[in-house]
């Protein structure tokens, strides 16, 4: 503006003033070159330059502000911001059905205190949720980052000072839902020493407990359950069908004694005990198949060894059965004249001097306390 002033004024004024006029334009640029220099200002960002731009040029704001947000953009979602919008709705659309896949197989699953491990896996579902989108933004990807990091180190750190009762924890997840077993059967820790059997009682995020015979609750780690060698008696077999436990009944009856009538006697017996289940399917029962299994078992030194197969609901209702048909059959084979027989042996006795003829002869029997039965035993000399 100054230069244009100096000229105008050169061109208006006489020849003679020429070298006031130029004496003056000197002056000025030297009073502009001795004029301070502006101090620095800091660079303002594509925002506050579009705004800045908008006051100064007014026609041309909307496309600055356009330009502007452009910049943000590419600087700030590195999928762009319509790419994040869909990235996020797709991300959102997984969890909510990992939410309702958990919700259906595990809901039902884990209840009472192993609630806590379905509470836990719907926290961890969320958590990747939020962390691989925080992974898109550009300005929250090194604080999601070092969050992810920070987790892993405290998980190792935890993990390593409570070892032994994670494991407990996950072999209690891995028996919920396996399901080895479960509350309410019979099992037997065959791969202890001695063997541990019992009702499963509970199972709990660390621990199985087991009442045994005696009402006694054992208490065991789930990883010893988890890595063991169980054996169980189901409440339910495939079909939905209660099981039933196969508890043997042997009596031993003498050479002499009626073999088909004792069969008889113990399948009759067998078959009226109250805990008994009937095994046979509609087509066996359709056949003729007999209601209770007896067979011959062993032709012992002296005795023919019979074996019944006595079918209860549980295990506690097999010891009560065996129980009471052990008593009925003594009672029914003493009434049937049928001998179960008890070993004894025939000791000489011989003083020096004596023959043989002369020896006495002792019968020295093996038998209970009790009163024998009736009729003499099968021995041997």
């Amino acid at each position: 503006m100054l230069g244009a002033l100096t000229t105008l004024l050169q061109s208006a004024a006489p020849s003679g003033s020429a070298s006031a006029a130029a004496s003056a334009t000197a002056s000025s640029s030297a009073a502009a070159s001795q004029t301070p220099s502006a101090s620095p200002t800091l660079t303002p960002g594509p925002l506050a330059s579009a705004v800045a731009d908008t006051v100064s040029n007014p026609s041309d704001a909307a496309e600055n502000l356009w330009d502007a947000l452009q910049k943000w953009q590419s600087s700030t979602f590195e999928l762009g911001f319509a790419g994040t919008i869909v990235y996020t709705l797709i991300v959102a659309a997984i969890t909510a059905l990992g939410l309702w896949i958990v919700k259906k197989t595990l809901s039902q699953r884990l209840t009472g205190s192993l609630r806590f491990f379905y509470r836990l896996i719907r926290t961890l579902i969320y958590v990747l949720a939020v962390f691989s989108i925080l992974v898109t933004i550009t300005p929250l990807k090194d604080l999601g980052s070092a969050l992810l990091a920070s987790s892993g180190i405290a998980s190792v750190i935890v993990g390593l000072a409570a070892q032994e009762s994670l494991g407990n924890l996950f072999s209690g997840m891995s028996i919920i839902l396996g399901k080895p077993f479960v509350v309410g059967e019979y099992i037997e820790l065959m791969s202890s020493s001695p063997v541990v059997s019992g009702t499963v009682t509970a199972i709990t995020l660390r621990h199985t407990v087991i009442s045994d015979a005696n009402n006694k609750s054992i208490v065991i780690p789930n990883s010893t359950m988890d890595q063991g060698v169980v054996k169980r008696s189901p409440q339910h077999t495939a079909s939905g069908s209660a099981p039933s436990v196969n508890n043997f009944l042997d009596v031993g009856v003498s050479y002499d004694s009626d073999i088909d009538k004792a069969m008889q006697i113990m399948a009759e017996l067998v078959a009226k005990q109250p805990e008994y289940v009937d095994q046979r399917t509609k087509e066996q029962i359709a056949k003729g198949d007999p209601e209770v299994t007896v067979r011959v078992q062993e032709l012992a030194s002296s005795s023919v060894n019979l074996r019944a197969w006595v079918w209860t609901r549980t295990v506690s209702d097999g010891f009560k059965a065996l129980s009471d048909l052990r008593l009925a059959v003594k009672k029914a084979f003493d009434a049937n004249g049928i001998e179960i027989p008890y070993p004894y042996q025939n000791v000489i006795l011989k003083r020096d001097g004596d023959d043989d003829a002369a020896a006495q002869t002792a019968t020295v029997k093996k038998a209970p306390s009790s009163a024998p039965n009736k009729n003499a035993g099968n021995g041997t000399k």
